[in-house]
């Protein structure tokens, strides 16, 4: 299991009741570590925020092709399933949810098994990058 975290500029926790079951919206970007999300570039150390404390098997470390490795970033990817197991009240405007990922009683999404050709390449006039379609 590894934590990750990830922060938002909002009030949400009266949408995370401990217990309930939730599937991940879309592909979010976490941080290892707790203290990068205080940057005022992420959520800051004032006003209303909610840190997403995630317990997860599945984030997908990215670091090394990050801008910022250092800050260890992980990838939660789309339709992952959590249940809330906590909700705090932090004090200051701030409410941490704690998420448990859960293993899903039916798959959302099939897995990458294996990856296939390009059938066509299409040449870009603008830059020495190609389109290409599968």
């Amino acid at each position: 299991h590894r934590h990750v975290f990830r922060g938002i500029k909002a009030d949400l926790h009266e949408y995370y009741p401990s217990g309930k079951k939730i599937v991940w919206g879309s592909f979010s970007s976490c941080a290892a570590f707790i203290d990068i999300l205080e940057s005022n570039l992420l959520l800051g150390i004032s006003g209303t925020r909610t840190i997403f404390d995630i317990e997860c098997d599945s984030g997908k470390d990215i670091s090394q092709y990050s801008y910022f490795p250092q800050e260890k970033e992980v990838i939660i990817v789309i339709a992952t399933q959590f249940t809330v197991t906590g909700c705090l009240n932090e004090g200051n405007g701030l409410f941490t949810i704690q998420l448990k990922e859960t293993k899903p009683s039916h798959h959302l999404l099939k897995p990458v098994t294996h990856f296939s050709e390009p059938k066509k390449t299409y040449p870009s006039k603008k830059s020495n990058f190609r389109l290409i379609a599968v």
